[in-house]
């Protein structure tokens, strides 16, 4: 009859009539899978926190002309085009500036308001090839309002506050004029000077905190009366002074790479490019927002990975070590099995159907156990977080003018979300179940390597 019987209801009748042994190992089972569970969902959650990361504070570089070389290359359309066949940079943006006349507009009143001096009128035009990529948008210092940026290909578009389209009742799709004051400039010079109408695409915000008190500083300084015009537009005045085409960009372009990790190998690659004089270029990576974010969840996955594996051997070990102290108890039962005819691979195998049935129950209370505590675990990470990484602090002063930029804004903290999501989803599920199969079936093996080993002869004296 035991013959016939099965080795499905073999297994469930050891596991009932040994009811100790079988709470026993649910627990010890529970145990390592809800540790193995919470490790690997970390860890998995601290990867996609990582990838997240790549993908919201995406490195750059900015190349300029070095002004302290002997030879100073200049930025030009033609270098851009070179470097922007390389896959692994995904935009760019060139940069101009010029101050400007703008008769038909009234500024925010500033330091020649309050002297009565020239340049109450002038103000600061910021020339992109892609607005949006600006490092006063893309730091957050400040938004977009109303309208859109500045994008290749437009000509005579300008992108202004929202304080200066107050003051001069101005919005999307309104002009104004633009002219060089022609100061400094021969009069053969001043002769070619025409102003430029300028549409208003889009309307700016500032999310900063400026100096509230503009009396001691100038109109072109106050971040409100920034506009932010075209490569096109910025190119056309000076090229009717100067009655030459320009094609070079003045204060840099700024290159976006698709991943910060990348940063260092795109920078080096760069010298291989040739036809330029690379001494004569100042290259400046800007990627401290990554590094300071990734950093502390770098190292946690590290960690994670290491506690993991350290869970599973540990976890196989003592599993095998319980399994071979009850295995001596079953050498009788053995024995029995063996003298009526039942081959050896069957009775491991019952085994091991015995220690997955009750690993299965323990995955999931394991599951039930985790789910219902992940918020807890989310909050401890992110706190453990948080200590080393609160805010990556911007000067913000990479693209804009050097001259002036520390009086544009107070040191400002860009909050930066690294906070770790943690929850189950059916790859992990498979994932997690695999390998607590995989350990059962190890541990359950070693343990009945005794059993493997010896003939049934020697089982059945040992009984005696």
């Amino acid at each position: 009859m035991v013959r016939k019987m099965k080795v499905g209801k073999r297994a469930l009748l050891y596991l009932v009539r040994k009811k100790s042994k079988s709470i026993t190992l649910l627990v010890v089972l529970t145990i390592i899978s809800t540790l193995i569970l919470i490790g690997v969902t970390i860890g998995n959650a601290t990867d996609t926190a990582i990838d997240n990361l790549y993908e919201s504070l995406g490195g750059y570089f900015k190349i300029e002309m070095n002004i302290q070389s002997e030879m100073p290359g200049k930025v030009t359309d033609a270098l851009v085009a070179d470097i922007m066949e390389s896959e692994k940079i995904s935009a760019y943006n060139g940069m101009d500036l010029l101050y400007l006349v703008v008769d038909d507009l009234e500024l925010e009143p500033g330091r020649y308001t309050q002297s009565g001096e020239g340049g109450a009128d002038t103000t600061r035009f910021l020339g992109n090839t892609d607005s949006s990529l600006n490092e006063y948008f893309t730091l957050g210092l400040l938004s977009l309002q109303e309208g859109r940026h500045i994008q290749a290909g437009d000509s005579g578009k300008a992108v202004i506050s929202n304080a200066l389209a107050e003051r001069n009742h101005l919005s999307v799709g309104d002009t104004f004029s633009a002219s060089y004051s022609g100061e400094g400039l021969m009069e053969e010079e001043q002769s070619r000077i025409v102003p430029h109408e300028l549409e208003v695409v889009g309307i700016y915000q500032v999310e900063t905190v400026s100096h509230k008190d503009n009396s001691n500083t100038a109109e072109c300084d106050i971040v409100e009366n920034f506009i932010f015009t075209d490569t096109a537009c910025l190119r056309s005045i000076p090229e009717e002074i100067d009655g030459r085409e320009i094609d070079t960009y003045k204060r840099g372009v700024v290159f976006y790479v698709s991943n910060p990790r990348d940063l260092d190998a795109i920078v080096n690659s760069l010298t291989k490019i040739d036809g330029y004089n690379w001494g004569g270029y100042t290259i400046t990576e800007n990627n401290e927002a990554y590094l300071e974010n990734a950093v502390p969840l770098v190292r946690l996955s590290g960690f994670i990975s290491t506690l993991v594996f350290a869970i599973l051997l540990i976890s196989a070990v003592i599993l095998s070590l319980i399994l071979f102290l009850w295995m001596k108890d079953r050498i009788h039962e053995i024995g029995v099995f063996l003298s009526i005819g039942i081959r050896k691979t069957s009775i491991i195998g019952q085994h091991i159907l015995e220690n997955l049935l009750v690993a299965f129950i323990a995955f999931v209370l394991a599951c039930v156990i985790v789910i219902s505590t992940g918020s807890q675990i989310e909050k401890r990470i992110d706190t453990a977080l948080s200590e080393n990484t609160e805010t990556v602090e911007i000067a913000g002063n990479f693209s804009m003018d050097t001259q002036s930029a520390e009086q544009l804004f107070v040191k400002q903290g860009l909050e930066v979300d690294s906070s770790i999501d943690i929850h189950i989803d059916i790859v992990e599920l498979i994932e997690i179940l695999g390998i607590e199969v995989l350990i059962v079936i190890l541990s359950t093996g070693i343990s009945s390597i005794v059993v493997l080993r010896m003939r049934p002869r020697d089982i059945l004296s040992s009984m005696s």
